[in-house]
């Protein structure tokens, strides 16, 4: 692939929790891609969520992860001003492009010009938040960008919906849910991995929709991340072999009990079968 249109080349579209940010960190390493130094951009996500939000409200102290994702990202990129100015003022045009994300109008002409053309570099982002997006959002997508790769990286869902669930206790909001069995209705309450990879493959096209399983991340993380420039037709970076076996984002090693292993099990077994239909490679030991 050559990158020779605005807009990405690529995109990650999650779910979260799925391994996601090492996804995006392996793809910034490697010397054949560009990745948007704001990580989760979210474009999407904040188009359907919240659409023409002011700049201003990005900022807003209300506690929500987005709020609290421009803040830090403003601060880090003061933080590169001070101490590495030349970075910012450079011909990559960084400082522009870090300005405009934070306080310029977010539309569809705003997020191409955020992929220029022109280089020998691959262009993508890693916004997991995207895979549940509903049909017409995605819909969309394929509209503005018909000739873009999304990769879709799932996890065991007994092992997902806990990792969420630790996530969400760590930040103090699982008081809302009142118990694991409220999060998980809440979790697949109008969501399915295999609605979401059926709405996918259905506006891209199946040959531009790779599926990656979390289970391969973790037992051979090098075959994982061949898979993924393979899909990206790149040639892996041999400096990374060494590297791609670190973890990112570690959670705590806590096990979920049994009793609730059985509840999300039975939950999403039909999820897993309309997903294995559907040309998935599902593990077999996400049935049991």
């Amino acid at each position: 692939m050559t990158h020779d249109r605005r807009g990405p080349d690529f995109l990650g579209v999650g779910p979260e929790k799925t391994g996601t940010t090492w996804i995006n960190d392996q793809l910034a390493a490697h010397p054949r891609v560009w990745t948007h130094p704001a990580g989760e951009m979210c474009y999407f996500w904040e188009d359907w969520d919240s659409p023409g939000q002011p700049a201003l409200h990005r900022f807003r102290d209300t506690g929500g992860w987005r709020h609290k994702h421009y803040r830090h990202y403003a601060l880090r990129v003061a933080k590169q001003a001070a101490l590495r100015p030349a970075r910012l003022f450079g011909a990559d045009g960084r400082l522009g492009r870090d300005l405009s994300y934070l306080f310029g109008r977010h539309d569809d002409e705003w997020y191409l010009d955020q992929f220029p053309p022109g280089h020998a570099r691959l262009t993508g982002e890693i916004s997991p938040q995207y895979f549940f997006l509903p049909e017409e959002q995605v819909e969309r997508m394929s509209r503005l960008l018909p000739q873009c790769r999304i990769m879709v990286s799932l996890r065991d869902p007994v092992d997902w919906v806990w990792s969420f669930a630790r996530m969400v206790m760590k930040n103090g909001e699982f008081g809302r849910y009142g118990s694991l069995e409220n999060f998980v209705a809440h979790r697949f309450d109008g969501n399915s991995f295999s609605g979401s990879i059926e709405r996918w493959q259905k506006h891209f096209g199946k040959d531009r929709v790779k599926v990656l399983i979390y289970d391969t991340l973790r037992d051979d993380p090098w075959a994982y991340y061949t898979d993924i420039c393979a899909f990206l037709e790149i040639e892996p970076d041999p400096a990374r072999r060494p590297l791609v076996s670190q973890r990112v984002n570690p959670g705590t090693s806590a096990a979920i009990d049994p009793e609730h292993a059985a509840l999300i099990r039975h939950a999403t077994h039909d999820d897993m079968v309309a997903l294995k239909a559907l040309g998935v490679p599902v593990p077999p030991d996400w049935f049991a």
